[in-house]
């Protein structure tokens, strides 16, 4: 993979941490557990060289299939773990309707995180990057912020301590917003320095209004937008973090092949200096896949900016 950020120097204990000397590369969601290892194979042939960074999102129907699929998937992708680094998305609640962030808060859910905290460090998958309640601005998740915020921060504090205190490990984690200001603005849910090593961000290119309707208006709607990609670069800046895209596509919500979002988002990658940046490249929820030739113009554009030179 192209190396196309380079982080700052001297290092200290966390491998990628803000001060690492380290080049992060792009990579990509794959899919869950040994069916993503299998299209991470066909990604890196069609790409042209391998990818060595990997988001993946556990199962959140349940808290029993949130912990067999943590089982099935970090086993999956353990066996890459020589040559590729990991994001792992852990829900901070289940869809069963009955859970709340303040049950979790209060400790009702603790055995699930130290669970899946001593499967990663049994598979040698303890630097990992840990992202808890992902897109938690939004509206759609279970552990929606603004439904219980005061709950939602001391629970995602609380997770963290209880991960870290698991013997062998050393994660990262990571706090992720989606774009934009949501159901509440991201950062009335900031769970302070202490409890988050990164600042993520979900990106999606979307055409849903006026605002948006050309190429190059939208990519400058989601630099400037409230909450946009300029306001996380100055959030994580703030606080001393790194910056990352755990999730980013194109082309899948009434935009079309959409080769303008690739290039300005490599641009941006590139200049700001992130982290990693994993390509949603999937039609599961949204269709963003490249690799399939469904979007012909935005596929040679990422082949251009992300492929093998």
């Amino acid at each position: 993979m192209r190396k196309l950020f380079l982080a700052a120097a001297a290092a200290v204990s966390f491998p990628w941490s803000i001060c690492s000397a380290q080049a992060a590369e792009t990579g990509l969601y794959a899919g869950p557990g040994c069916y993503g290892l299998t299209h991470l194979s066909r990604f890196d042939a069609w790409l042209g060289e391998p990818v060595h960074h990997v988001t993946e999102n556990l199962d959140q129907s349940s808290w029993s299939n949130l912990v067999s699929d943590a089982e099935w998937s970090i086993g999956c992708y353990a066996k890459v773990r020589s040559t590729t680094s990991f994001t792992f998305s852990i829900p901070m609640l289940t869809e069963d309707g009955a859970s709340t962030l303040a049950k979790g808060a209060a400790g009702e859910y603790d055995q699930y995180f130290t669970q899946i905290a001593k499967i990663l460090v049994a598979h040698d998958l303890s630097t990992s990057i840990i992202r808890i309640g992902w897109e938690f601005n939004g509206n759609w998740q279970p552990w929606s912020s603004h439904k219980d915020n005061v709950h939602f921060m001391s629970y995602y504090r609380r997770i963290v301590s209880l991960m870290r205190a698991v013997p062998g490990a050393r994660f990262q984690f990571e706090w992720c917003p989606n774009v934009g200001t949501g159901s509440l603005a991201p950062d009335q849910s900031y769970p302070g320095d202490d409890f988050v090593d990164i600042v993520g961000m979900d990106v999606y290119d979307g055409h849903y209004s006026a605002i948006d309707a050309a190429a190059d208006s939208r990519w400058n709607y989601f630099v400037t937008r409230d909450y946009g990609l300029q306001w996380q670069v100055d959030f994580a800046n703030a606080h001393g973090k790194r910056f990352s895209l755990p999730e980013w596509a194109c082309c899948g919500a009434s935009t079309g092949d959409d080769p303008y979002f690739i290039n300005q988002m490599a641009r941006w990658l590139r200049n700001n200096g992130y982290l990693y940046a994993d390509y949603w490249d999937s039609n599961t929820v949204y269709r963003g896949e490249l690799s399939n030739g469904q979007y012909p113009m935005a596929a040679a554009a990422y082949l251009a900016d992300f492929g093998a030179r």
